[in-house]
């Protein structure tokens, strides 16, 4: 193992070690909170920011602190090596645990140093403003000498630690983490990796079929695929079909990894939408049964009012109250024991409503008690097959339909098979694979690391375990963390993606990364690399494919779990556990206290450590919390455990001064009391409060760090919300509670991002209205905002209000407004919204509707989701014109009257339609729905008809059938069949004239004009739903459509024959016989419009039929016939029914069945099929038609019929000959030899059971062999589990006393309820909708079984076959193409080919059209983004290869940062150039031609630019693009096409003309490569962006190809050697000289510019590239004013364009000198005409344009441009410095700013400069702020700056800010470079600096007085000295000498100000003549320099003038001499030591 490791780090190291030690590079400092590094990083910063001034430590304590900060740096190297070791032995783990520990022993020290320090203000040194800003001293600290003890302890430990490291680990780092940690995300998200099911769409078909019961129907040929539109209506219409209605449970088993939740989840996301009502939980191991069972009441009933229901038995009643007479559907996903089935069961109500359950278990004992013992219902998932393993890998690795490389097959078979068939294994090493896919030696060492870990009997479970270890230790540091984190949570745990990042960012787990905005969005993107890891499971998904939850599979969290513990990262403690001496170390503590009958308050526990805190449970076992003064996180999710309102005392938080998140939720029975005070709270930053609360402290406001608040309904926020400026989220605004002004302040969060409001409780109207236009007000001035939403609270007030008069504006960025009724109308659209060019989603309510008005919104761009409410009937059709509403994707329109048109072209994106309207009376629909044909994309529809006043059934169904015609005007829905009625949809007549009236007259009105009746509900409470993926709100129209059932059915007249009376008051019901489960019961299905209708089980009344038999059991006589009998007359077949009477004890319901006339009871009793019982309902009367049965029976007796049959022996006959069950591990059945023997045959069954949609099971004829059919190639989601039936009573549903006597013993469920707790788990999405398909279709009838064979589990694997009329069907087929299972590869490589074809059309249109199971199917993430809108021209100005140039924007001013544009032309790939310093790296074949070819045709020329897309490459290779995110090793590029105004008569005919705007065609210059052959087609994966021309690019390559040009070719191209004269020694330059002189001129190409008078050259005449440059014409050099003007402007000029020269010699660097000439312009005379550029008088005679380039200095001298601005006529300009001067120089000067340390900025009085620059700044008019994202300033970039004190404007250079701009309150930190002052302003007062200011030098100068030593600020005295010297030079605008002694040109680096030269100045008072520096000797507060050998003699005599101050001051014993000389031997340097110049 260990020699494993070690070849992997070596082998892997050259492939990846800029990875490898990225870490160590980084450095442990700028590293965050991790497992793996503790708190190093944040700990070595605090220190760091002890040492300077502010902290005032002093002696022995600061020298201490220093050096304990060295020690802590040497031992986080060694830290961080020890964490990149792969398998780090025990000793070395123990070490690093201890150096953790002793980090955070010492980080709680540092904190409680730092605390005392709270309230002081931290200052920078650049930033300190002496004179200006008072300085406040700080606090005194406490107990100096025990902090110094403290601290000289804690280093001991530290030498200690190292010491240990050094004798015991040192040298045992060599195993490097370099192959397998992979830094960047994979490029298939997990999101859909998790929902691509491979090998398993049998099994969901089969499990589709048990949850719909329907059988499907062959497609008929259609312009798409097969049969979409014909299968999905009649889909429909089976869903809605009246048939089988019993409670059903399937349950999945399997091994862990092999997919069930997955399976499961996705039959629940297609499936549930059909359900009323439908849940989804997820158990574990220790179950908390509490939160299982408030899990499905709280989905089952969204909306419900908070309760204070906390037992088990409340919530298990809430449910069955709720669920009863319902359609339900739930999934309990991972349940482990069967105690906790039971008491989950025990919640559902098995009414006849097709309800579902679907289970998922590892354990058969489980599986077994969830289906009653049935195993007909268990479907046991098995590992997937090679072909499938290798197709999901290939899908994840590769992408979709690719093929394994051929390099790669021998690893890839062999992973395979190491992952053993287990999709989870699967996908965990296919996030190690994709990030270099291509790399054999990755592929090779995978296989040997799982070779040498697996062996051929390793278990599935030990394979999994390994592989998951694999992926975990791959991942980098930061997501070790991060995903370690998550055991924080119990097991099957759903975390809430935002808080996730909020916690990650609170602990400190976040890494900024270049580019990235905020914190928060690295965050996000971890969480996006754990889901593409596959080590998260994705739980709710939104539409923009972003997942907001997620879960843990439990292996993963078993194994996350032991490596926090092992590392001591998070401590999980719950009930089971004994309080151990370890936790009193811990630092994270995780309690789940769950269960109420263990749960007890711990004790022994101590918490003083603690960091964060995660309590999951019971309220009284929450320990004590006050105190925890390190305390950062605090999740607190409890219940209350007693009757009443608990309160819960959190005041103590207040004292938490490190507290930093705090998320509390809890029930209704608990109320959290919160401290008064919160302000002191200054490091929080996230407050999330789901529980109801005393009171919000009031100065929550002033809290400074505020970012997140989200509150709970009816809780009152403080008044001024405004003044929490920094706030970005604020959820559950309640409009009722709040005042107006504090509506009004929600105007000054301008960083706010996403606003949720509510109106919660009953107040009056105008309220409601003043808060509504206070809103309207403040959101126009939330710039950025980018999401409102407005809902009503638990209240439901129905209040009408036009705010369209209020709403003026709205923010620019808003991307989401939801405006739900019934509060917020408008009149009519406000046209506002149509400006919101980034609106996705629109929910709005108005009065009326114009066509006019809908013009308004057509043309938002970004308009995906539209809802639309309509009061009032519109008098005019609406229609939709061409290319309205272009990316729309969802219409919702709900109006009175339904008017709608749409024109050709309009909607050409719209998939979903819903339309909801009323019947009218007497009302006739002509062309309804007109044009709707044109929607092409049009995928789904849905409709809603209520009843206007008035309106009969007949005008309802008049309304339903033009609706059904009107969309089946649709291609996609021939058949059209899906209308939901409801009892009507609100119309608005006369509403608006009754504005004045009260709320109850407005009532009564409504009321009058519906026909309402007084009590009658006027609206149904209005639901907002979550989407099932996700938590984007869909906004329905239950609160305007309230949904009744439709009036019971009157039989019909052919009953009334039989002499029963058909009348309501008689409760006769219609339904369908859906199953027939013996000779006297039928199990019957509603006849209502449900998806699922209800069921009944119904038992012949005073019949009794012989009882089949059970398992191993033996039928009575006749049983089989009986039954039989029953069956053919009855299944599938329309019957009228009656309840006579039940028996409650027993759970039995008796009644009568009509079929047609004839009462199905007589047709039993007279074939002599049942007996008649005499016994009726105890204590009830006979029913009037017993007589008439007995009569019957008695007739079948005489004749012998059925069972009393009067020949010999006929009753032994008629007992079945049962084989033993195949069914079950220990029937003991030879499946395999059973699917040999019949493979291929066509067997006859009759399909008794249905378990899951795919899954049947069967009697074989004539043997009645009872087997389980897995329908081959499908796979339907799982069903769910009930409580088992106690013994005695299961199926027993014939031959049972019906009067009611027998006492129903207590079931184990009733049992456990009453005394402990429970939970529970719903069945997968669209599980139950895919059984109840197939039990419709096939259950109880006769059906053909084609045996394919059997999988590893001996299942046998089979096509089942159904009749249709004349025609058969394939279960499996419809089940796909219908959306209710998911093709499996495994089992259908058992089909023929044809059908496995088929198989997979279906389900790729079944996705395409996102059916059922594929709702929400997102394509999977490409690294590539579309570039919209961005099409610009201008002239290339360089080609930088043969895919990219750069192109100057002709609409960009010139030398503006956004002139040039870098372009890599889009979808092609031309040969990479290389380096030519490299050997390894030599360019490709034709590279050098390609991009000449470019060069050539391109540069100079005008050409069009149109944007495509952007990609992120891999800077390795520069090629292969990786979708990762804010990674270092990829960058984004940006692509387009590039367009020639017409072709080059080079070009010939090898490109297509590309229409323009002009009448001249234009060329595309990628296609014009291709043709040539220079480039290549990039391979674009699915999804991906790519060009727009893309067909006539490949038409282009093609040719090409045939042609065999350039790289198609087999010749090689010309063979070019270059030599480089920049690269070798000047000696061979100057040997190169005179062939170069033999020509008077040479043709050359600029290469590159070095500067403005510098370049590169290439000669190819001589085949040479030499360095040039102008001779006599010298530019600006770097970092000096229009140094980058000049260089811009020969870019411009010259740059890749063919130019001449004229060489006169060479320098002594080999840089040839001479003149150069483009288009017979002299480039030198462009330069100094322009003023970029001098001349040098030195060889000017022998220059041959001399007098042009004199010429052209004097104009630009006499114009004074550029760099001669300041020039003055007649002055001699002198090239000798002042420095070389004999004479002193001396300025006059005036001070600006003091730094300290004898350091300050002047500037010099009499500079023109000054004068210049201030007019220039008060000639420009400032306008408002730039608009966000169109100005982003960088460090470094100068700008203009307003400064405070007087709101002037100067310039300034930025110091620091945000990398990206998110509000106009971003804070920068500038230098102001005119006056050496910083400060810290808001993005709103700063502005671009034009290039003609900006490009000034500096007017501030930095000095330093000469001849002393002055203190630092961070030294004794230093701030008295800066102090002192701000007096002297800032108190007044004096003038003074300033005697340059030296110019210190050694860097003079100012922090965060650059560098330059320091004037070392003596500086003199010219009124007193005195000095400042004697002055400052004077008073203690600088020390003289010493005075050395080498010192001038004008220097030693300066120092002997000052002695005589110094004296003083040491005799006065003042200041610095106040314990003596404290002067320190010092080693003289020599004067080489520093580089300056002495200036005399």
């Amino acid at each position: 193992m260990a020699e494993m490791s070690s070849s992997l780090a070596v082998t892997g190291a050259a492939m990846d070690a800029p990875v490898s030690s990225s870490v160590a590079e980084m450095g442990a400092m700028n590293a965050p909170v991790s497992s793996s590094l503790g708190v190093m990083g944040p700990l070595l910063k605090k220190i760091d920011s002890l040492l300077p001034l502010d902290y005032r430590l002093r002696g022995p304590l600061k020298d201490r602190v220093a050096l304990l900060k060295v020690d802590l740096e040497e031992i986080s190297v060694a830290l961080v090596e020890q964490s990149m070791v792969d398998f780090p032995n025990e000793m070395a783990k123990y070490w690093m645990n201890e150096v953790r520990e002793l980090c955070y022993d010492i980080e709680d020290f540092i904190d409680d140093m730092m605390l005392t320090h709270a309230d002081a203000k931290m200052r920078s040194v650049q930033s300190f403003k002496v004179g200006r800003v008072k300085i406040p001293w700080l606090p005194k600290t406490v107990r100096p000498c025990t902090r110094a003890a403290r601290i000289a302890e804690l280093r001991a430990l530290v030498r200690e630690a190292i010491e240990r490291h050094g004798r015991y680990l040192d040298g045992c780092t060599s195993s490097s983490r370099s192959l397998f940690t992979v830094y960047g995300h994979i490029p298939l998200m997990y999101a859909e990796a998790a929902n691509y099911l491979v090998g398993v769409d049998d099994t969901k078909t089969k499990l589709i079929k048990w949850i719909t019961d329907e059988e499907q129907h062959p497609a008929e040929t259609t312009n798409y695929l097969v049969g979409v539109n014909d299968v999905k209506i009649k889909l429909i219409k089976w869903l809605t079909d009246e048939n089988e209605q019993q409670l059903k449970m399937v349950v999945i088993t399997g091994h862990a990894g092999v997919g069930k939740t997955t399976l499961a989840k996705q039959l629940y996301r297609e499936v549930g939408q059909q359900f009323e009502c439908r849940a989804f939980v997820r158990a574990s191991r220790k179950p908390d049964m509490r939160r299982l069972l408030e899990g499905i009441l709280s989905q089952v009933q969204q909306h419900r009012c908070p309760s204070n229901s906390y037992t088990v038995q409340n919530l298990i009643d809430n449910l069955i109250k709720h669920l009863q007479n319902k359609r339900y559907v739930i999934v309990i996903d991972d349940l482990w024991e069967t105690i906790s089935w039971d008491i989950v069961a025990s919640a559902f109500p098995e009414g006849n409503n097709c309800s579902r359950i679907i289970t998922t278990t590892e354990i058969e004992g489980v599986a077994l008690e969830c289906c009653d013992y049935q195993s007909d219902n268990i479907l046991k998932m098995k590992p997937l097959g090679r072909e499938d393993s290798g197709k999901l890998l290939l899908n994840l690795v590769f992408g979709p339909e690719c093929l394994c490389p051929e390099q790669l097959k021998g690893a890839f078979d062999i992973i395979i098979k190491k992952c053993a068939g287990l999709p989870l294994a699967t996908i965990c090493v296919s996030g190690l694979l994709t990030t270099q896919p291509d790399n054999p030696k990755l592929w090779q060492h995978v296989q040997e690391f799982l070779c040498s870990n697996l062996s051929t009997d390793s278990t599935l479970e030990e394979r999994l375990q390994e592989i998951l270890k694999l992926s975990y230790n791959s991942l980098p540091h930061y997501l070790k963390t991060c995903l370690m984190y998550l055991s924080m949570y119990p097991e099957g745990y759903t975390m809430q993606k935002f808080d996730l990042v909020k916690q990650w960012t609170a602990e400190g787990f976040i890494c900024a990364i270049e580019g990235t905005d905020t914190w928060e969005e690295v965050a996000d993107s971890y969480f996006e690399e754990l889901v593409n890891r596959g080590m998260i499971q994705p739980v709710d998904i939104n539409y923009n494919g972003e997942v907001l939850s997620c879960t843990l599979h439990h292996v993963v969290h078993d194994l996350i779990t032991l490596e926090s513990t092992e590392e001591r990262f998070i401590t999980a403690l719950d009930y089971s556990q004994t309080i151990r001496g370890h936790y009193s170390k811990a630092r994270r503590l995780s309690f789940h206290f769950s269960n109420p009958r263990y749960a007890k308050k711990p004790t022994g526990l101590t918490l003083s450590k603690v960091r964060s805190i995660g309590f999951f449970g019971i309220l009284k076992c929450l320990p004590t919390i006050v105190g925890l003064k390190h305390l950062q996180v605090l999740i607190l999710e409890f219940w209350g455990d007693q009757q009443g309102i608990n309160c819960f005392d959190l005041t103590g938080i207040c004292r938490l001064f490190q507290l930093r998140y705090l998320k509390i939720s809890c029930d209704a029975s608990v109320e959290v009391e919160l401290p008064t005070q919160m302000h002191m709270l200054r490091y929080l930053e996230t407050v999330i409060i789901d529980a109801a609360v005393s009171a919000v402290p009031s100065d929550i406001i002033h809290v400074p760090g505020l970012l997140h608040l989200s509150l709970g309904d009816k809780t009152d926020l403080p008044d001024e919300i405004g003044h929490i400026r920094s706030l970005r989220t604020l959820h559950c605004f309640d409009l009722s509670s709040n005042s107006e002004d504090n509506v009004l302040s929600l105007g000054d969060l301008m960083n706010l991002q996403d606003l949720n409001l509510t109106y919660c409780t009953e107040e009056s109207d105008e309220h409601l209205k003043r808060n509504l236009t206070a809103l309207a007000s403040s959101l126009g001035k939330l710039v950025n905002l980018k999401s409102v939403s407005l809902a009503p609270g638990v209240s439901r007030t129905v209040i009408y209000h036009d705010v369209c008069s209020s709403m003026s504006s709205l923010p620019s960025f808003l991307q989401r407004l939801e405006l739900l009724p019934p509060i917020c109308i408008f009149s009519r659209l406000p046209r506002c919204i149509g400006q919101l060019r980034k609106l996705c989603i629109l929910t709005v309510v108005v009065s009326e509707l114009l066509m006019e008005d809908m013009d308004i919104l057509t043309g938002l761009p970004a308009l995906t989701i539209f809802s639309l409410y309509v009061l009032q009937p519109t008098a005019e059709s609406i229609i939709f014109k061409k290319g309205a509403f272009l990316g729309l994707k969802c219409f919702k329109y709900t109006c009175g009257v339904l008017s709608l048109a749409f024109q050709e072209e309009a909607f050409p994106n719209l998939q979903r339609l819903e339309l909801s309207f009323n019947a009218h009376k007497g009302e006739q629909y002509y062309n309804l729905l007109s044009g709707i044909d044109y929607l092409l994309n049009l995928k789904e529809t849905a409709g809603t008809i209520g009843a206007a006043t008035g309106a009969e059934e007949h005008d309802m169904r008049v309304a339903e059938s033009a609706l059904r015609d009107a969309i089946r005007k649709h291609p996609r829905f021939p058949s059209y069949d899906n209308v939901k009625r409801v009892d009507w949809v609100h119309e608005e007549y006369q509403l608006r004239t009754q504005a004045k009236d009260s709320p109850s007259e407005k009532h009564e009105t409504l009321q009058k004009q519906h026909g309402r009746k007084e009590g009658d509900s006027l609206h149904e409470q209005p639901r907002i739903l979550l989407k099932e993926s996700g938590g984007e709100t869909k906004q329905c129209a239950d609160s305007w459509i309230s949904h009744f059932p439709p009036p019971e059915s009157i039989i019909s007249d052919q009953m009334k024959s039989a002499g029963v009376m058909a009348s309501k008051a008689s409760g006769w019901l219609r339904g369908k016989v859906k199953a027939v489960t013996s000779g006297d019961c039928l199990l019957i299905m509603g006849s209502t419009k449900a998806e699922i209708p209800q069921e009944k089980s119904i038992t012949l009344s005073h019949l009794m039929a012989p009882r089949l038999a059970r398992r191993g059991g033996v039928d009575e006589p006749f049983a089989w016939e009986s039954r039989e009998f029953l069956r053919k007359h009855c299944i599938g077949k329309e019957v009228t029914f009656r309840l006579d009477y039940t028996a409650p004890n027993i759970g039995r319901e008796f009644g009568t069945v009509y079929f047609g006339d004839k009462n199905v009871a007589y047709l039993v009793v007279a074939t002599g099929w049942a007996k008649v019982k005499e016994q009726g309902p105890k204590g009830g009367e006979q029913l009037p038609y017993v007589a008439e049965l007995q009569r019957l029976e008695e007739v079948a007796k005489q004749h012998g019929l059925g069972r009393w049959s009067k020949e010999p022996g006929a009753a032994e006959e008629s007992i079945r000959d049962i084989p033993p069950s195949a069914i079950g591990e220990l029937s003991g059945f030879d499946a395999k030899g059973f699917a040999v023997a019949n493979k291929g045959k066509s067997l006859e069954a009759i399909v008794e059971q249905v378990r899951d949609g795919s899954t049947v099971r069967v009697y074989l004829h004539p043997s009645f062999q009872f087997v389980q059919i897995y329908v081959a190639g499908a796979q339907a989601p799982s069903m769910g589990r009930r409580l088992a039936k106690s013994e005695g009573t299961a199926d027993d549903t014939t031959n049972v006393d019906d009067s009611g006597e027998a006492p129903a013993p207590l079931t184990t469920a009733q049992r456990l309820a009453a005394s402990t707790v429970s939970t529970e788990v719903p069945p997968d999405r669209f599980g139950r909708e895919a059984k109840h398909f197939t039990e419709t279709q096939v259950l109880n009838r006769d059906v053909r079984v084609v045996v394919e064979g059997t999988d590893s589990f001996n299942n046998i694997i089979g096509s089942v076959y159904y009749p249709d009329g004349d025609t058969a069907k394939d279960l499996s087929l419809e089940l796909v193409k219908n959306g209710l299972a998911k093709y499996v590869e495994w089992s259908a490589n058992m089909l023929d080919v044809e059908v496995k074809i088929k198989l997979k059309n279906a389900e790729r249109q079944a996705k395409k059209e996102q059916l059922r199971i594929w709702t929400g199917f997102k394509p999977p993430v490409t690294n590539s983004k579309p570039i919209h809108d961005q099409k610009f021209t201008g002239k290339v100005v360089e080609v930088v290869s043969g895919d990219c140039i750069i192109v100057a924007d002709d609409a960009a001013p010139y030398g503006s940062p956004s002139a040039e544009w870098q372009v890599n032309l889009s979808s092609i790939r031309a040969p990479k150039l290389g380096n030519p310093r490299r050997e390894d790296n030599k360019p490709d074949k034709f590279a050098r031609e390609s991009k000449e070819f470019l060069r050539t045709r391109l540069i100079g020329k005008q050409v069009t630019v149109e944007m495509e897309y952007s990609g992120r490459i891999s800077t390795m290779d520069g090629q292969n693009a990786v979708p990762v995110m804010n990674s270092a090793d990829t960058r984004v590029l940006d692509y387009g096409s590039v367009f020639l105004g017409s072709p080059s008569p080079a070009d010939g005919d090898d490109t297509s003309s590309v229409p323009s705007t002009g009448t001249q065609p234009k060329i595309n210059v990628a296609e014009l490569l291709l043709s040539r052959g220079f480039a290549e087609i990039s391979k674009h994966r699915d999804y991906e962006e790519r060009s727009h021309y893309f067909d006539a690019l490949l038409a282009a390559h093609s040719r090409a190809e045939k042609a065999k040009k350039g790289i198609h070719s087999d010749k090689l191209p010309p063979v070019m050697h270059i030599t480089d004269f920049t690269m070798v020694n000047s000696k061979k330059a100057k040997d190169f000289l005179p062939f170069l002189q033999r020509n008077r001129r040479h043709t050359a190409v600029v290469e590159y510019v070095f500067s403005g008078h510098r370049f590169k050259l290439t000669i190819p005449k001589e085949t040479c590239s030499i360095a040039f440059s102008l001779s006599g014409v010298r530019c600006p050099g770097k970092d000096e004013p229009y140094s980058s003007e000049a260089i811009a402007l020969m870019r411009r000029m010259i740059l890749q364009r063919d130019v001449e020269i004229e060489v006169e010699t060479v320098d002594r660097t080999g840089t040839f000198i001479g003149s150069l000439w483009e288009s017979k312009t002299n480039v030198g005379s462009v330069l100094l005409e322009s003023g970029l550029a001098k001349l040098s008088s030195f060889s000017l005679d022998r220059i041959p344009d001399a007098h042009v380039l004199t010429r052209a200095e004097k104009s630009a001298k006499q114009q004074k441009l550029k760099i001669w601005e300041n020039y003055a006529e007649g002055e001699k300009v002198s090239n000798v410095s002042a420095s070389e001067s004999n004479e002193q120089e001396i300025l006059k000067v005036v001070a600006t700013e003091v730094l300290g340390g004898g350091k300050f900025y002047a500037q010099a009085v009499g500079d023109q400069r000054v004068s210049s620059i201030q007019q220039q700044l008060a000639s420009l008019k400032f306008k408002e702020a730039p608009v966000i994202g169109a100005f982003n300033p960088v460090k470094g970039e100068m700008v203009l700056a307003q400064f405070n004190l007087d709101n002037s404007w100067n310039r300034a250079m930025i110091v620091n800010g945000p990398r990206a701009v998110d509000s106009v309150d971003d804070q920068f930190e500038v230098f102001y470079i005119d006056f050496g002052n910083q400060e810290v302003v808001p993005y709103n007062r700063i502005r671009p600096a034009d290039p003609s200011v900006s490009s000034s030098p500096p007017l501030a100068q930095l000095c330093s007085l000469a001849l002393i030593k002055v203190p630092g600020l961070e030294d004794d005295y230093g701030q008295e000295a800066a102090e002192y010297l701000s007096e002297c030079l800032l108190s007044s605008s004096k003038q003074y000498r300033a005697m340059i002694e030296e110019r210190d040109t050694s860097g003079g680096k100012v922090t965060r100000q650059g560098t330059g030269t320091v004037l070392i100045v003596t500086l003199v008072d010219p009124e007193t003549e005195s000095s400042i520096s004697a002055a400052m000797l004077e008073e203690g507060l600088a020390r003289l320099e010493r005075s050395k050998r080498w010192d001038t003699k004008e220097r030693k005599k300066a120092l002997e003038n000052l002695e005589q101050f110094q004296e003083k001051a040491k005799k006065e014993r003042l200041r610095l001499w106040q314990y003596g000389d404290v002067e320190s031997d010092e080693d003289e340097q020599a004067p080489g030591g520093r580089k300056h110049t002495l200036c005399r």
